[in-house]
């Protein structure tokens, strides 16, 4: 299913081959990598080498989200040719650039926004994006509490634009995010003891 991106942010980064050669065999067809430096949330993930790296070996669609400050000097070293989308914090410094470079470059991709809980939607500007990012928690760490006011966003902008979800979605809260067109599980997919049987039931709940 589409429609469901599996965030490997708390996979064995050690071992990401073997990760990304299980989503394949699962019939995960979607993948969200999310890019952190510090810089804009506490935590740290893979640069811009190792995702070149996954993006190029693997024939999943990718999103990449971005959680830096600056993220222009990210996007200048990203093959964005080689994902689906690139998603960049409303409220990160350096916002403007990063979305006039996105604009600028000529490649088929989505340019997408991404908005923290406290960010109202009424005043982020969507026109220019393709798609936004609701985080229903804080960014930047995985295994958070889902944030359920979050996902009433996307009354005020469903019919406008591609909505993603991002952010404690699990077994008991994916029933609440059905509305999403992207619904992105991370840390409760990894910690699952039968992963095959929380993806097959996952996508029941999306379905039903």
């Amino acid at each position: 299913m589409e429609r469901l991106s599996i965030s490997i942010l708390d996979a064995d980064l050690i071992n990401i081959e073997k990760v990304l050669e299980e989503l394949k065999e699962q019939g995960v067809k979607r993948i969200h990598l999310d890019i952190l430096d510090t810089s804009f949330v506490e935590n740290i993930s893979f640069g811009t080498g190792i995702v070149n790296e996954i993006t190029s070996r693997y024939n999943f669609i990718f999103d990449i989200h971005i959680m830096v400050n600056n993220p222009v000097d990210v996007l200048c070293r990203l093959n964005i040719g080689d994902v689906d989308s690139v998603t960049i914090h409303w409220e990160c410094e350096g916002f403007k650039k990063a979305s006039e470079y996105l604009d600028s470059v000529e490649c088929s991709f989505k340019k997408g926004i991404a908005i923290s809980p406290g960010t109202f939607i009424h005043d982020v500007c969507l026109e220019s994006f393709d798609m936004v990012t609701i985080m229903s928690v804080q960014p930047g760490k995985g295994g958070q509490k889902f944030i359920e006011n979050t996902v009433k966003k996307i009354g005020d902008i469903k019919a406008k634009i591609k909505a993603c979800v991002d952010g404690g979605i699990n077994l008991d809260t994916i029933s609440k995010v059905k509305d999403f067109d992207i619904i992105v599980i991370g840390s409760a997919y990894f910690k699952a003891e039968d992963k095959k049987k929380f993806l097959e039931r996952a996508i029941e709940i999306i379905k039903e």
